[in-house]
Parts: structure tokens; sequence; C-alpha cells
């Protein structure tokens, strides 16, 4: 765990794995997923994420890497990225033309098994609220 304004924070590092169970998904596009993975490198303030999620037959990926200093960072499609901490809970906001198209708050279980990605959209074209959890293989 670091430290920051002597606070302790979580290391999400870890390969996660998607607990269907647990989970309570409500976007659209999540009827067709199969199967969910993420592997996390943190070593506070560097985090990086992959992503890979198999909808409707095919593998779809997202990858990252951000410092947790909260400041906007340029990614594709004229969007900004910027992760911070409120906490002991990472958040990820994504932008674009000034309007938020995605907040993900990232946490741990109390016993560190389980990782949470509690992500909103709320964009004119959609709204949803999904609630990831994800466990670290056996």
């Amino acid at each position: 765990m670091s430290k920051v304004y002597g606070q302790q924070l979580p290391d999400f590092s870890g390969d996660w794995v998607l607990n269907f169970d647990k989970s309570k998904l409500q976007a659209s596009w999540t009827s067709g997923l199969t199967y969910g993975n993420f592997k996390i490198k943190h070593k506070e303030p560097n985090f990086s994420l992959w992503r890979t999620f198999t909808i409707n037959g095919k593998e779809q990926v997202v990858d990252f890497e951000l410092t947790t200093n909260g400041q906007e960072q340029k990614g594709k499609h004229k969007t900004l990225w910027s992760l911070s901490w409120e906490k002991d809970t990472l958040v990820l906001v994504i932008r674009r033309h000034e309007m938020t198209i995605d907040s993900v708050r990232y946490s741990l279980s109390a016993d560190r098994n389980e990782f949470v990605a509690d992500e909103r959209v709320d964009i004119p074209r959609e709204q949803y609220h999904n609630y990831w959890v994800f466990d670290k293989p056996r």
C-alpha cells in the first residue's frame, strides 16, 4: 500500500475475472457479455489497465495508462481522461466536448479479494449504471 498525505491507499494490481452473479449490469450492450477480465498494474502514482470482454463471441479490448494525480490526459477521439483519489477509491473520468461521458469508481472489498468498478454513463443518447464485481482467480 502507498500513502498520499498520510493516507493508506490500496494497490489494485492483479488479474481480475468478472463475477456475473455479483455484478449488476444495465447497459444494453452487456446482454451478449460472456467473459470479462481486467489486468491491472498499479504502483502509485502509475496505473495501467488492460480489459477484455467477450461480447457476442467477439473479444473487445481496452487499455490505458494514467497517473493518479487527477490531471487530464488526451485520449483517442478528442477525449480527456483523468484518474484521481477520493479516500481509498480511484475515480476515472472520461470527458469529450465539455461533457462527462463516463465515470468509474474503482475500489476493493475489505478482504481485497474483489475489485469493484462502479460505472455511470449519462449522456443524451445513453444512460446506465453498471456495477462490475471482479474476483481474483483461484
